[in-house]
Order: structure tokens, then sequence, then C-alpha cells
């Protein structure tokens, strides 16, 4: 799997399986980036292999590319995929993804973890967001 970002020959992300950049990126770390499913969930369906996701933003200027040697396919017969991007109007400046980007922003990844984490410890009860009366 490799990223390519705003026209890059050389990918500024390349990884030989999908989990090191996406489910289990440890500098991004969890919940920003995790499995959806463990190992050992997958005795319900044999053969099948953890999905991955990254809820890591990673922006780009102009454009993204991401590529990849594996089977394109559904559930149980390749290498499935979706990826969901913003596209901004008019000329907004954005700061692209780089291999700097990670340590630039370390604090506040981790704190962003952090935050998910606790959030995700609450009971739904906890979790209730009061509802204003007008």
């Amino acid at each position: 799997m490799r990223f390519y970002i705003d026209g890059q020959e050389i990918p500024f992300w390349e990884a030989d399986h999908t989990g090191a950049l996406i489910g289990q990126n440890k500098l991004i770390g969890s919940p920003l980036s995790q499995r959806s499913v463990e190992m050992d969930l997958l005795n319900i369906n044999k053969g099948a292999k953890p999905g991955h996701n990254l809820y890591a933003p990673i922006p780009f200027n102009k454009r993204i590319k991401i590529t990849s040697d594996c089977a394109k396919g559904g559930a149980g017969t390749g290498f499935w995929y979706n990826i969901n991007y913003r596209i901004y109007k008019g000329k907004v400046n954005v700061e692209s993804f780089s291999k700097q980007t990670i340590d630039n922003y370390a604090e506040i990844i981790q704190n962003t973890n952090k935050q998910l984490n606790d959030f995700m410890e609450l009971s739904a009860l906890e979790a209730r967001v009061p509802r204003k009366r007008k």
C-alpha cells in the first residue's frame, strides 16, 4: 500500500501490509488507527482477515493517490476498501500530510486518542449529552 500526495512520484507512506499504515499504525495509535476485528473473533468466519481502520485525517492540498498490490474484491474474496475524503471549494490553504506530520502533531494525536479512549470507557448514561430545552 502506497500513499502519494500532491503529485509526488515517490510515496510519502508505504508498507508491505495494510495494517502497518492503517489499522495497526503504532505512530498514530488507537483508536485513530485500529483493527476492526481482532484475531480471536476470526474463528467465526474461517479464512477471513481482520479489517483495518484509519480515522486520522490525511490532508492534501491538490490530490491524493492510494495504490495497492492486493487483489480487489469483496468480503472473503480479496482486498476491500472504503476511502472518505473532503474537497474544499475555492482557494483553501491546506497543509499536506508528510512523513513529518505525525512527529509535528504527536501531542495532538496522543491527546485525541486519549480523549476518544476516555469517552469509550463511559457508560451510555455517562456519555449522554443533555438536550437544551427552549
